[in-house]
């Protein structure tokens, strides 16, 4: 007894509409690996803070000398010696001058005291990532010396 469902026409159909649907489930499944996943926006972004701090040094480079945008200094210890480690700022137009009335009064070999802010970034993970140190005033503290000595050491 044929019925409409088992005559060779139906299952002809039902098999190749098998063979449609696995297809289109493999494709389905291809294109899943295959094509980019959409990227999950971060909740929190990182965020920076600044920390004002000091350091004392002789001021070593400068660019340009008369309005500069970077300083940079060798700074000195706690027992007054200079030591091998410099240290570099960028000055924007905001820079005050302390005890002189022009930044190009202070010379190479002075001896200087840069208030400066440190701009971090805190990651997600609170690590803390160094991005710059700007200089916000420059104290001059005493005439260097040996301005020459320091001079030919460039």
């Amino acid at each position: 007894m044929n019925t409409p469902f088992t005559t060779p026409r139906f299952l002809d159909l039902a098999k190749s509409g098998m063979h449609l649907l696995r297809a289109v489930l493999i494709l389905s499944l291809f294109l899943g690996f295959i094509l980019p996943q959409p990227v999950k926006a971060q909740d929190t972004e990182n965020r920076e803070v600044a920390e004002r701090k000091e350091a004392l040094g002789k001021l070593s480079s400068r660019s340009p000398i008369s309005a500069p945008t970077y300083i940079g200094i060798t700074l000195i210890d706690a027992n007054g010696n200079v030591t091998s480690k410099d240290m570099f700022f960028s000055a924007d137009k905001d820079l005050k001058i302390s005890h002189k009335k022009e930044f190009s009064d202070i010379q190479i070999g002075d001896t200087v005291r840069v208030v400066y802010d440190e701009i971090s970034e805190i990651t997600d993970d609170n690590e803390k990532n160094l991005k710059k140190r700007v200089a916000k005033i420059i104290k001059f503290v005493k005439s260097g010396k040996d301005n020459k000595d320091m001079l030919k050491s460039y």
